[in-house]
């Protein structure tokens, strides 16, 4: 697995980074925290994907995880 601060996870970071920025009344510090939170949101569905035998695509884990979020 990739570490979190190697260049294409940093730039996937800053995408976000920067759409959130860009939002009307997002802060610096929100905007951080979106970005931080969806990578490691992301990441988490990923790796559950990869180490659990559960028969779910890729993009169905991702999607769980951030359902996870809502419960």
């Amino acid at each position: 697995m990739q570490s979190s601060t190697s260049a294409p996870f940093r730039l996937w970071r800053q995408s976000l980074y920067d759409f959130a920025a860009a939002q009307p009344g997002v802060d610096t510090l929100r905007a951080q925290v979106f970005a931080w939170s969806v990578q490691s949101t992301a990441l988490a569905g990923l790796i559950w994907w990869v180490t659990e035998e559960s028969g779910a695509a890729p993009w169905q884990a991702v999607d769980e995880a951030f359902a996870q979020l809502k419960d």
